[in-house]
């Protein structure tokens, strides 16, 4: 805990940290000022509903927007699909940096490998996971003030959206750690993320026209649970957010076995 307390404020006062919170609340004000305004709410009128059903499906539209306070309908889609984004930034240096430096030579003769790595796991997870935490009071707070929806709903769904983009944020930082450990500097681990997700989609993609089956293969990437988190069927929610702590061990699993044997 103390490794984790001190990278933590470590990245608080400094540029590590704040490559990622500058970027993260200046989107999310500009988010958050729209919905204010009452964007999301458009979406349950006529017009803005057919709009939302034309780009996502029928049931989907109608769980999110007409079923769910439409603004935090909203804010959900769109942390969904920016997360993985937010989270790169914010904990692409967890590792990379400091083992290309010779940093952790210093910090072994204290301390353990595994315990290095779960302390900068853990310190970049609660870096993101607070801003998101402040994000969404944030849009539960628009939504009181847009949406004519009873205030038990609000702060219900508001909770278990919440809760679900905490444990997808999970998945992606541990997916991160393990780019991190693998590789010795921060630059080609913000780059080496965007082609993983290009080289498994576009392998995907040619493998299942001729293998239709091998679509499996995109569950590699738990971006493949995007669709699925915001499924109308409750079950398939669900079932996706419970394989959501397999990628967690999968990933973290890796990570420590290339930690342990990598030359520091």
């Amino acid at each position: 805990m103390i490794l984790c307390g001190d990278d933590l404020a470590y990245a608080l006062t400094g540029l590590k940290g704040w490559v990622f919170l500058v970027p993260f609340f200046l989107f999310w004000f500009w988010i958050l000022d729209k919905l204010q305004q009452g964007a999301a709410v458009w979406l349950q009128k006529p017009a803005g509903f057919a709009l939302s059903a034309w780009i996502l499906n029928p049931d989907l539209a109608l769980s999110l927007f007409k079923s769910h306070p439409p603004t935090l309908s909203a804010y959900y889609l769109i942390a969904l699909y920016t997360l993985p984004v937010f989270a790169l930034l914010g904990s692409c240096n967890q590792l990379a940096g400091d083992a290309g430096s010779g940093y952790f030579r210093f910090l072994l003769s204290r301390c353990t490998r595994d315990e290095i790595w779960v302390a900068r796991l853990l310190s970049a997870y609660l870096l993101i996971a607070a801003g998101s935490m402040i994000v969404g009071l944030a849009a539960a707070i628009v939504t009181l003030q847009t949406d004519n929806r009873p205030v038990t709903e609000v702060i219900g769904y508001a909770v278990q959206i919440n809760w679900t983009l905490l444990l997808y944020l999970l998945a992606w930082v541990a997916l991160i750690a393990l780019l991190s450990a693998t590789l010795s500097s921060a630059a080609a681990c913000l780059l080496s993320a965007p082609m993983l997700f290009f080289v498994v989609k576009t392998t995907t993609f040619v493998l299942q026209l001729q293998w239709p089956q091998l679509d499996v293969l995109a569950y590699v990437l738990p971006g493949k649970l995007t669709g699925l988190l915001v499924d109308p069927d409750a079950s398939v929610a669900l079932w996706a957010l419970l394989a959501l702590p397999l990628y967690v061990l999968a990933y973290g699993a890796l990570a420590i076995y290339r930690f342990r044997r990598r030359d520091l």
